[in-house]
């Protein structure tokens, strides 16, 4: 099974949804669900790294009060967001 990185795993679903935001529950369950993502430790993705995640890539996530998890907006045109 192909697996990528957290934050490619979040990028991944929220550009498949047409706000392009979850919530960091929702996130971690659909990444879980589609098996995008293993920790080391095989345990299934929480919340939480969800939302340090999106703290650590601020170019790419944006983080509401809320735990709402959104897309930044995307690069000018030749941009690389990876």
């Amino acid at each position: 099974m192909y697996r990528l990185t957290l934050h490619e795993a979040m990028r991944l679903v929220l550009s498949e949804r047409p706000e392009r935001a979850a919530t960091t529950t929702e996130l971690s369950e659909e990444i879980e669900r589609r098996g995008l993502y293993a920790r080391k430790d095989g345990a299934a993705t929480r919340a939480q790294q969800i939302n340090a995640r999106a703290r650590k890539y601020p170019n790419l996530f944006e983080l509401d009060s809320s735990g709402l998890v959104r897309l930044s907006n995307p690069p000018a045109a030749g941009g690389n967001a990876a």
